[in-house]
């Protein structure tokens, strides 16, 4: 989700005319004004469909995946991931395989075609890697190192950064054995959709970043004010899963030695831990959205927030206290745990410097409601103006798997929240987008 300047709001997500896993998916961008209603005289009454890729029928086709949207200038940017072929391969499993895509859209929702690719006006398709055959622990077949793409920047002067995950470029680890791990992945490109050669390494236009041989988890990335990058992501290594958070220097050719380690930030913070998105506080402090474990004790994941210092260490400052009395304190980063069951933290705002933790969180066994947490600017839950008695709200939206996935803190200092509804595998009921918007807390 993002906003404009008269405050109507925009969100893009997909969609799909069944339920079918034959479906074919469409790109969509939704208006909203700023009374939360659909802008009907935008688009096609407040709705804007394109299909990147249209699949051939009895083709998978639901690899299109939007998880990006931002301003360029009245220019409106979408990236995502799309399947990499749109008829049926002769090994089926390649159908899973996919590339990522960047769209821009006029001002009226119509794609622009002066960007992109002269095949498909309007829409850059990258192609990073492609993915390797392999055996999953149910020894069947299945596709490892595709693309996968999460966030999506406009930088000032209109050029573009998409971050995503790619099977690793690096030598064999095994003579004769392709690698499956991903990397870190950082694309540029010119406002007009093309690769920027001034990025990257060897000017490529594309920076990657191998940690420790392990598949990389890609998240999100953040525009310092000096204009260098902060990318977000998780792998595991060494027995534990870590969040990984990394510093790239403003024209992508190397990390920042002088943060984290050799430019990475890497060290187990719990049993697991993720991070989702990092933003940065008014003393440059980091500040970051995810879930884990604690400890092994923990049998299922909670919200995760970590701070580092600006020279990317632990700031063991921050947090140390959590919502329920049964939790460790842990200096550096606060666990928040809704309701005893398993909880997602997927996106981070933060409110007059304090984080706004977006995701999801049970409170029942089998329901799943989306959830916000507003903590104070330190770390600590239970911060007053919202949702009692800790800083914490549920949404049910009547499905049985609600979850928020995005979000935006407007000009007046209200939020604003986008999700979806879920039914479960399998079922034949449709889902739905979710949209809340709640006072300046």
């Amino acid at each position: 989700m993002t906003h404009a300047a008269d405050g109507s709001l925009y969100a893009t997500g997909f969609v799909q005319d069944g339920v079918a896993d034959t479906e074919d998916r469409a790109t969509v961008v939704v208006k909203i004004k700023a009374d939360g209603t659909l802008d009907t005289d935008w688009a096609a009454s407040g709705i804007a469909r394109h299909n990147v890729r249209v699949m051939a029928t009895g083709v998978a086709g639901q690899g299109e995946l939007p998880r990006g949207i931002a301003f360029q200038g009245d220019k409106i940017i979408v990236a995502g991931t799309v399947d990499a072929y749109t008829t049926t391969q002769t090994e089926v499993v390649y159908n899973n395989d996919r590339d990522v895509y960047v769209l821009r859209l006029n001002a009226d929702g119509t794609l622009d075609g002066t960007f992109g690719d002269a095949a498909t006006p309007g829409i850059r398709i990258l192609s990073l890697g492609t993915g390797v055959k392999t055996l999953n622990a149910n020894n069947m077949d299945t596709i490892s190192g595709a693309d996968a793409q999460w966030g999506l920047n406009v930088l000032q002067g209109n050029s573009i950064i998409v971050t995503s995950a790619t099977r690793s470029p690096g030598a064999e680890l095994v003579a004769g054995t392709p690698r499956t791990d991903t990397d870190f992945a950082v694309v540029k490109l010119t406002p007009n959709g093309a690769l920027d050669t001034t990025f990257g390494l060897n000017e490529s236009g594309v920076y990657t970043l191998d940690v420790a041989s392990a598949s990389a988890s890609v998240r999100s990335a953040s525009v310092l004010p000096d204009g260098k990058l902060i990318v977000t992501g998780y792998s595991t290594f060494n027995g534990t899963q870590r969040p990984v958070i990394f510093k790239l220097l403003e024209n992508g050719s190397a990390l920042d030695q002088s943060f984290g380690l050799f430019g990475v930030f890497s060290d187990p913070v719990g049993f697991a831990g993720e991070a989702y998105g990092a933003l940065l506080q008014t003393d440059n402090k980091l500040v970051t959205v995810g879930y884990g474990r604690a400890t092994a004790a923990n049998a299922t994941s909670d919200f995760l927030s970590i701070r580092l210092t600006p020279g990317g260490l632990l700031d063991t400052s921050y947090g140390a206290t959590m919502a329920t009395p049964t939790t460790p304190a842990t200096p550096g980063r606060t666990w928040f745990d809704v309701g005893g069951l398993a909880d997602n933290g997927r996106a981070l705002l933060l409110s007059d410097n304090r984080p706004v933790l977006l995701g999801s969180g049970a409170l029942s066994s089998g329901q799943v409601d989306g959830v916000v947490v507003l903590l104070a600017a330190n770390g600590k839950p239970g911060s007053t103006g919202f949702g009692p008695p800790y800083g914490c709200t549920a949404y049910d939206f009547g499905s049985v798997g609600d979850s928020f996935a995005g979000g935006d803190v407007l000009s007046d200092g209200k939020i604003a929240v986008v999700g979806s509804t879920s039914h479960g595998n399998g079922s034949p009921t449709d889902t739905d987008a979710t949209f809340v918007l709640i006072p300046k807390p």
